[in-house]
């Protein structure tokens, strides 16, 4: 039993004030375990137990059995029971700084129950001189665990099955999951220490608060165990991380309320300034980010179709394109190594703008669906294959909606007018050719152009006059070229 405006010890005082702040107080105001304090007459020191609702005596007002004067429970001196400690007297308990008598697995455990469903008992439990560097331990503890189960664990044990199939992937997942969980850790440390010092300012200025800011960093640091459903392996990271976070942010509101003696709408104004700013900013700027990219795009030097669906697609596949000439010094033979080296997917070869899907475009026995899920080796196998079936003199050859005009185009030439790649879905028995009413070319110097297909003629002829001028055979109507037959230098 403490003063709850200096957490002074009020045990066995027949005053009923505080003799350190003067703050008075009555027994009836504090809760107690049953039979775990001895209420002591205040004439004869006669003991009297409380066994009714918060431990208090049943009745409050009675005669006294040994001297026979009347007294009243606010009026008695209170002790802890004979071996009972004065923590084991409190309805309310603190798991954590008990754990070497509970053990540290069950009190985390316990400590993660009471902060999702309890914080103010949790924070009512904490002393009020208890250290702030036990708490923070705790925090980075915990948020530690969650990373670590909930994100690192998985990406290393995914890594492990990639590196058994020989999948260059497998470590580039195992950097995901190890920089994840200490950039998780260090991300995690600041955001507390702000979160910490803008919440206390603002309890500050709004009418000041009953401790320093070491009690506010209580509240916050014990209330990161409600973040545990993210810790859920595979799916609180990835699934929950959108609101799961409010709980915390609630624990956390309720416990500074109790911690720091301040009015409810206070506390909550202070805690929830600092993730409802993030959240504004991150909402913000991802709307100000897509704003720009698409505002940049169509009126840039991509060119003022650039927003169509085609001349996204086809930016996407040039980019690749331009990747892997900068990295091994020419083009893939075929598109295909594009998938088979992670530099595109399935679903980036077919065009939006048509009714073409992976599982119908052919890859040699297989399709593109199919391809995809194959292993490294097998794809290896099948991309040897379908680069082996091309003509020698090779000129265009297609992937899914996507007609590939590289080969024999020198990148580094200063020109960058050649095409490398043209958006013209694959025309099919009883399917139109090309439906939408824009196409897209990609060019050696990574830009993109759009323009009506209907201009698609016209278009063809100055590129093979450019295409001339550097030596090198004219393409053929895009709309020509099959996954059956690709397309030759003098056809």
């Amino acid at each position: 039993m403490h003063c709850k405006n200096c957490d002074y010890p009020l045990w066995n005082l027949k005053a009923r004030q505080c003799p350190e702040c003067g703050t008075p107080f009555r027994p009836s105001e504090f809760e107690f375990v049953i039979n775990s304090v001895q209420f002591c007459c205040p004439h004869c020191e006669q003991v009297y137990y409380g066994t009714g609702t918060k431990g208090h005596l049943v009745p409050q007002a009675f005669t006294c059995v040994n001297c026979g004067r009347p007294v009243h429970m606010d009026e008695m001196l209170l002790r802890p029971a004979t071996g009972i400690e004065e923590e084991q007297t409190y309805t309310d308990f603190m798991p954590w700084l008990d754990r070497r008598r509970r053990g540290a697995v069950k009190a985390w455990f316990q400590m993660i129950g009471k902060a999702m469903v309890a914080p103010m008992s949790l924070m009512r439990a904490l002393p009020i001189d208890s250290s702030a560097g036990q708490a923070w331990g705790y925090a980075l503890v915990t948020i530690g665990i969650f990373l670590l189960v909930g994100i690192s664990l998985p990406a290393l044990g995914f890594a492990g099955i990639l590196a058994l199939n020989g999948d260059p992937d497998a470590t580039t997942m195992a950097i995901v999951g190890t920089v994840s969980f200490f950039g998780g850790e260090a991300l995690a440390a600041a955001v507390l220490g702000i979160w910490g010092l803008v919440t206390h300012g603002i309890l500050r200025i709004t009418g000041g608060c009953a401790w320093p800011i070491k009690r506010t960093y209580h509240a916050l640091c014990y209330s990161v165990g409600a973040l545990a459903p993210l810790g859920v392996p595979c799916i609180g990271a990835y699934c929950g991380v959108y609101f799961l976070w409010v709980w915390c942010v609630v624990s956390a509101v309720l416990m500074v309320k109790e911690g720091q003696q301040v009015h409810g709408g206070r506390a909550t104004l202070a805690v929830i300034a600092t993730p409802v700013s993030a959240v504004v900013l991150a909402v913000g700027g991802y709307i100000a980010w897509i704003y720009f990219f698409f505002s940049t795009m169509a009126g840039g030097p991509f060119g003022p179709g650039w927003a169509g669906t085609a001349a996204f697609e086809t930016q996407l596949l040039t980019d690749s394109v331009v990747a892997w000439v900068e990295r091994d010094g020419r083009p893939p033979a075929h598109a295909l190594q594009l998938i088979a080296d992670g530099e595109a997917a399935a679903w980036d070869l077919v065009s939006a703008d048509s009714p073409t899907y992976p599982a119908e475009v052919p890859v040699g026995a297989t399709n593109l669906e199919r391809f995809e899920a194959l292993s490294t080796r097998q794809q290896q196998q099948l991309v040897s294959g379908v680069v082996k079936a091309l003509p020698e003199d090779v000129v265009a050859h297609r992937l899914g909606d996507f007609v590939f005009v590289y080969h024999g185009v020198d990148f580094a030439m200063d020109d960058g007018g050649l095409w490398v790649v043209i958006c013209w879905p694959e025309p099919r028995a009883g399917r139109p050719g090309m439906g939408p009413v824009e196409c897209a070319v990609g060019m050696v110097d990574g830009t993109v152009r759009s323009f009506p297909t209907g201009n698609m003629p016209a278009e063809l002829a100055a590129q093979n006059t450019l295409r001339a001028s550097c030596g090198l055979p004219p393409l053929p109507d895009p709309g020509t070229v099959t996954h059956e037959q690709p397309a030759a230098a003098g056809e």
